[in-house]
């Protein structure tokens, strides 16, 4: 009579194997699922926080140009709101080009900026995001200390 090492038989312990390794794999899949959606996010945020910084760096620099020149109101910011359908990432990409194309606005004095020049600026732009091509059209914008532009963005 010989005692077996193991108390299961080898089709158990395939049994169990499977078993383990479909585990590992299925919590494997949920872990990835979990944190891609928490690494999306931060790259989201990580994007929108460095545009904004670079953005007021330039406001900045262009405000402590003008504190220099002359004591008048001026365009401290820039406020864009879109209306569309895009993804979160698509509409920080279309805010990013909108604010390189009116990079040199803020800072300047509100009485010498041309309302219809920051309009033909805009208005009926193709602008291109990720190989997509979008058309702006300018809906209003509001000319004070924070310059607003509100903008309709639609695929072309």
């Amino acid at each position: 009579m010989s005692n077996p090492f193991f108390i299961f038989t080898r089709t158990e312990l395939i049994y169990l194997l499977v078993v383990f390794l479909l585990g590992i794999i299925l919590g494997a899949t949920l872990l990835n699922l979990y944190l891609s959606q928490q690494i999306d996010r931060l790259i989201y945020e990580k994007n929108s926080l460095e545009n904004q910084l670079e953005e007021n760096q330039k406001q900045i620099e262009n405000l402590e140009k003008n504190l220099e020149e002359q004591k008048h109101n001026f365009v401290k910011s820039i406020n864009i709101k879109l209306e569309s359908d895009l993804n979160k990432h698509s509409q920080q990409a279309v805010k990013e080009k909108i604010q390189n194309l009116l990079s040199r606005v803020p800072g300047q004095e509100i009485s010498k900026i041309e309302p219809l020049l920051l309009r033909d600026i805009i208005n009926e732009r193709l602008i291109n995001v990720d190989d997509n091509t979008f058309q702006l059209h300018l809906l209003y914008l509001v000319l004070q200390e924070d310059l607003e532009l509100y903008i309709e963005v639609s695929s072309r």
